[in-house]
Parts: C-alpha cells; sequence; structure tokens
C-alpha cells in the first residue's frame, strides 16, 4: 500500500512540476538539488522528503497536503481518524476567511470583460 501511494506520489510531483511549466533546473533550485537530480527524485533513486514537497508546494503557491491528498489515495482510504481528532481542533490552524462573492454587478463585468477579451483574441487570429 505504502509503495503504491509514493509511486503515485512521485507521479504527482511529475505532473504538477510538468504542468506548471517550470523549467526543471528552476525546480531543482527551489527543492535544493543538484542539477540533473530532479530525474532521480522522480523516479525514486532519490527518497521524496517532507522538505521537497513543501518546496515545491511554496513554488507553485499550494498547499504542500494537496500532494499527500491527491498523491496518497490507498493511504487516505485506510485512515479511521483525522489528526484533529488526535490533538484536538485547537491545534488546527484556522483556514483563512474566504473571499466575499463578487456583487452581482461585479460579475456581470467580469463576465462582460471574458467575453470582450475572447473575442479580440479571436479577431486577432
Amino acid at each position: 500500500m505504502i509503495e503504491g501511494d509514493l509511486l503515485l506520489l512521485r507521479q504527482v510531483v511529475a505532473r504538477a512540476i510538468q504542468a506548471s511549466g517550470l523549467l526543471r533546473r528552476e525546480v531543482e533550485r527551489a527543492l535544493r538539488l543538484r542539477s540533473g537530480s530532479l530525474t532521480r527524485l522522480l523516479d525514486g533513486s532519490l527518497d521524496l522528503k517532507v522538505e521537497h514537497l513543501t518546496a515545491l508546494a511554496r513554488l507553485l503557491r499550494v498547499p504542500p497536503g494537496d500532494f499527500l491528498r491527491i498523491g496518497c489515495p490507498q493511504t487516505r482510504a485506510a485512515a479511521t481518524y483525522r489528526l484533529a481528532d488526535w490533538l484536538g481542533p485547537a491545534a488546527a490552524p484556522e483556514a483563512p476567511a474566504a473571499a466575499a462573492p463578487p456583487s452581482p454587478e461585479e460579475l456581470a463585468a467580469m463576465i462582460r470583460s471574458a467575453l470582450q477579451q475572447e473575442l479580440a483574441a479571436r479577431k486577432g487570429t
């Protein structure tokens, strides 16, 4: 179970890096890897560490837990408890307040702008 999740986790990391459009060298620098080591990290020759996941999360501006949530489905499915069950709800940091939804006027303006941009792009092609 753990090996399967680790394989999938490395695949998720690879897909995230590819989707980001960043150069491999930029990612290696952010993860503090030697040049050319990213390939070894992704193929399992080099251990994937928490510091790698947190550095990549910071680089991509995503929560680090997203990697584990998406990349470890078998381990997640086997879980009976949540960490807050052990530590208590006070241990979990509060989520940042969600931004207020746009007003109907703001939403209409956003849609209008998006449509104008799309139409202008189509005229240009």
